[in-house]
C-alpha cells in the first residue's frame, strides 16, 4: 500500500483553514494538490497517523506502507523548525526520516517505506532510520547509457547510496534503465545492468524495482524485463548467455544478427542523445535472416 504525502492531509479540506499545515519556503506557506508537508507541525503527524490506522484496520494482513514526499524539487518545508533539523542533519532528508520514525515508533508492527528522491537523495548525518522504516533510494537523476560508477551524475548517487547503506539495512532501489529523452528510440545500455544491480546488493538494497520501460514499444522491452528479472534473481548470472537464450527463443534466426547490432551499438559515456542516431541495420538483417 501507499501514498504520497498529498492524499493524507489533502488541501481541498485543509489548504484555506490550516495553511501551517504545508510547506514553508520563499515566504510564503504552499497548500496545493502537490505540496509538501510541514514535517515538523504536531497536528500534520495525527492526522497522518489517523490516516495511516484507517489504512492498515481496512486492510488486515497488509504491513507495509508507503508514505513519501509529492513530486517536485526543493518544495521542502522551511520553517524554523524543519529548517533547524535538515541544518543540523546536514541533508534536507533529515526532517523527513525524523516524521517516519515518529511513525514507525507509532506503529512498530508495520514497516513504513520513504523516497529518497531528488532533494532527499542525501542521507542525514546524525539521525539513522528505524528498523521498520524502508529508504526507497531513486537514481533519477542519473545518466543511464554507462554504469553508475561511469559518471558524475551516477557517482553522486553511489556516495548518497553508500551514504544510506551505512545507516540502514533496510533499502529499496527505484533505478530507472530508460531513456526518457526519447521512450521509443533504441537505447542499449544492456551491458550496464548487471553492473548496477551488483552495487545495489553490495550497499544493502533488499528491494530493487527497475524501471526500464518494460511496456510494449519502449527499446527491446520484452528483451529488457527478461534480463533484469534474471540478474534481480542471481545478478551473478552470464548476461552474454541470458541475452543468446532470450534473442534466439524470441526471434528465432534473427537473434543472431540482432546481438551484433546490440554489441555494435553501444552509448559511449556522456552520449545519451546520440542513442537517437544509431544506424538501423537490424532491420536489414532481420529481411536477410529471414529471406
Amino acid at each position: 500500500m501507499g501514498t504520497h504525502f498529498r492524499p493524507a492531509v489533502t488541501s481541498d479540506v485543509y489548504g484555506k483553514t490550516h495553511p501551517e499545515y504545508y510547506a514553508y519556503f520563499n515566504g510564503s506557506r504552499h497548500p496545493g494538490k502537490a505540496s509538501q508537508w510541514c514535517l515538523t507541525n504536531d497536528e500534520v503527524f495525527e492526522l497522518v497517523s489517523r490516516r495511516i490506522d484507517s489504512i492498515f484496520k481496512a486492510n488486515p494482513g497488509k504491513n507495509i506502507i508507503s508514505v513519501s514526499q509529492n513530486d517536485g524539487n526543493f518544495t521542502n518545508c522551511t520553517c524554523d523548525q524543519c529548517k533547524a533539523i535538515d541544518d543540523y542533519e546536514g541533508a534536507l532528508s533529515g526532517s523527513v526520516v525524523t516524521f517516519l520514525n515518529k511513525l514507525a515508533a507509532r506503529f512498530p508492527d508495520k514497516e513504513f517505506s520513504t523516497l529518497a528522491y531528488l532533494y532527499t537523495m542525501q542521507p542525514p548525518k546524525h539521525i539513522k532510520p528505524l528498523p521498520n522504516v524502508n529508504i526507497m533510494l531513486c537514481d533519477i537523476d542519473c545518466n543511464r547509457e554507462v554504469s553508475l560508477t561511469e559518471n558524475a551524475s551516477g557517482r553522486e548517487f553511489v556516495r548518497a547510496m553508500e551514504g544510506w547503506s551505512a545507516i540502514s539495512d533496510n533499502i529499496f532501489i527505484w533505478d530507472y534503465g530508460i531513456n526518457f529523452d526519447n521512450y521509443v528510440s533504441p537505447f542499449p545500455n544492456f551491458h550496464i545492468l548487471q553492473d548496477n544491480i551488483r552495487l545495489f546488493r553490495k550497499n544493502h538494497a533488499t528491494m530493487h524495482f527497475s524501471q526500464i520501460s518494460s511496456s510494449r514499444g519502449g527499446d527491446f522491452a520484452e528483451l529488457r524485463s527478461y534480463l533484469v528479472n534474471k540478474l534481480m534473481w542471481n545478478p551473478e548470472l552470464n548476461v552474454d548467455s541470458l541475452l543468446h537464450h532470450f534473442l534466439n527463443g524470441y526471434y528465432g534466426p534473427a537473434g543472431f544478427s540482432i546481438r551484433i547490432h546490440q554489441s555494435d551499438g553501444r552509448c559511449p559515456a556522456g552520449q545519451r542523445h546520440k542513442a537517437l542516431d544509431l544506424r538501423f541495420t537490424c532491420f536489414t538483417q532481420i529481411r536477410d535472416a529471414k529471406a
